[in-house]
């Protein structure tokens, strides 16, 4: 299904990419036009969708899907792509192996403990950060992560509470 949504909007850019090109061709829109037509592109639309596509309201259906494809994860022992969004707007884009989940009542949040697979770092995640998450068919051995979390754990249990 993704394949045909995204075949789709790959259709569309190229028909608005020759209309484009046609009515250049065929003169009906002038250099000055143009650039003027760029400008607004650039400048008011490109950056309206750029905020449009970080608007992403509270879904009580996203969030149960989230703890599925989480709990499911943990159940399987298989690694998470997730995209994430710290408290401080920065953002998470990675593939990790979630080890444990729990609920903080100081932040009045569930967190995930993942670790990353690229730097083999223990990160603390918000459910409530998660912008996209999706299961990987690779599995791992949780024994093998179980060292790093536990020394995580050991060196920061005055700050996680």
């Amino acid at each position: 299904m993704t394949f045909i949504v995204s075949a789709k909007q790959i259709v569309i850019m190229f028909l608005l990419m020759l209309l484009g090109f046609l009515t250049g061709r065929l003169g009906m829109i002038h250099k000055e036009t143009a650039k003027d037509l760029t400008n607004f592109l650039l400048y008011i639309i490109s950056p309206c969708l750029i905020v449009n596509a970080y608007l992403v309201g509270f879904s009580m259906k996203r969030l149960i899907e989230f703890f599925q494809a989480i709990v499911s994860a943990l159940h399987k022992c298989v690694r998470l792509q997730i995209k994430y969004k710290d408290g401080k707007g920065r953002k998470y884009k990675g593939t990790y192996c979630p080890l444990h989940i729990e609920y903080s009542k100081r932040d009045d949040r569930f967190r995930l403990y993942v670790v990353d697979d690229a730097s083999m770092r223990v990160r603390i995640m918000n459910i409530d950060g998660i912008t996209s998450i999706n299961t990987c068919d690779s599995s791992f051995d949780p024994n093998d992560y179980q060292k790093i979390l536990s020394d995580f754990l050991q060196e920061n249990s005055d700050s996680i509470t």
